[in-house]
Formats: structure tokens, sequence, C-alpha cells
């Protein structure tokens, strides 16, 4: 056989199992790209959602303030409505956190559920009051439940803290 032949064989070879190793290549690459995507996706939405946790929480504590400082008989509906907006926003989250811990071991903010739980008693409490008239006796729980408060927004804080290194970390094992 001729040695340019030989050449002509081997470079065929050579560019034919280099064609194999660059298709290998790019459909592993697009399957990882794939999966960094969804990993990415869920890891931002869950920090998305702590965020709001964490956003919520003062929101929520200064319309109570508000709400029992508003002596206008016709401000305050508008003040409670705005409040219970904002309850039920921050309720939806805690929902979700509650629904996707039975879910997933990875999300966990149990004393958050439980803090929140013990925050909405006051918050209900403070409501009935200032239903009531009696304005002076729900500044008296809105200041006792400051303990609650700082609890749940220390809490929240750390919740998204691990959901941020969550993410962080979730990306790190798709770089690797």
């Amino acid at each position: 056989m001729p040695i340019r032949l030989r050449f002509i064989l081997v470079a065929n070879l050579f560019l034919a199992g280099l064609g194999v190793i660059g298709f290998i290549a790019i459909r592993d690459v697009e399957h990882a790209s794939s999966v960094f995507s969804n990993v990415a996706r869920d890891s931002i939405d869950q920090v998305k959602l702590s965020d709001q946790i964490r956003a919520n929480l003062p929101d929520l504590r200064a319309s109570e303030l508000e709400y029992i400082m508003t002596t206008d008989p016709h401000q305050q509906p508008v003040v409670l409505q705005e409040m219970e907006v904002k309850r039920e926003a921050l309720r939806q989250v805690m929902d979700h956190y509650e629904f996707t811990q039975k879910m997933d071991s990875g999300v966990d903010c149990v004393s958050c559920h439980q803090i929140f739980g013990r925050y909405s008693r006051n918050h209900t409490q403070i409501m009935d009051l200032v239903s009531q008239g009696r304005n002076d006796e729900a500044l008296a729980v809105y200041q006792a439940s400051a303990t609650e408060y700082s609890g749940l927004l220390s809490e929240a804080e750390s919740f998204r803290q691990s959901q941020y290194a969550s993410a962080r970390s979730y990306s790190l094992q798709g770089s690797a």
C-alpha cells in the first residue's frame, strides 16, 4: 500500500474519530445545560420565595402599627384591607414552604412556621382589640409581640441565607 494511501486512510480515521468525539461532547453539553437550567430555575424560585418572607414581615408589622394608630374611621378599613393583603401573601408563601417541606427534606423552616403561628395569633388579637375600640390594649399586645416578630424576622433571614447557600451549592455542583 503506497504511503499516500496510508496517510489518507489515517487522516480519515482521525477525522472520523474527531467527529464522533465532537458529537458526544455536544450531546453531553446540551444535556448538562438542560439539567443546570432546571436546577437553577428551581433554586432561584426558592430564593425568591424566601426573599418574599423576609420582605413581607416588616410591611405587615408596619401595617399593624398603622392600623392601631389610625383614628379616622374611614381610613381604618383601608388600612385593614392592605394589612390583610400583606398577611395573605405571607401566609401563602409560608404554606408553600410547609408543603415543600413535606416533599423535600432539604427545605427546613420548621421554626419559621412555629414562630409565625404565634405571631399570627398576636396579629389576630390585635385586630380584634382594635375592632372593639381597645386601641391601648392592642398597642400593648403589639409591643409585647416584638419578641415573636424579632424571632420570626431572624428565622426568616436565616432561612433566606440557607436558600442562597443552597442555590449556590447547586450551581457549583453543575459546574464541577
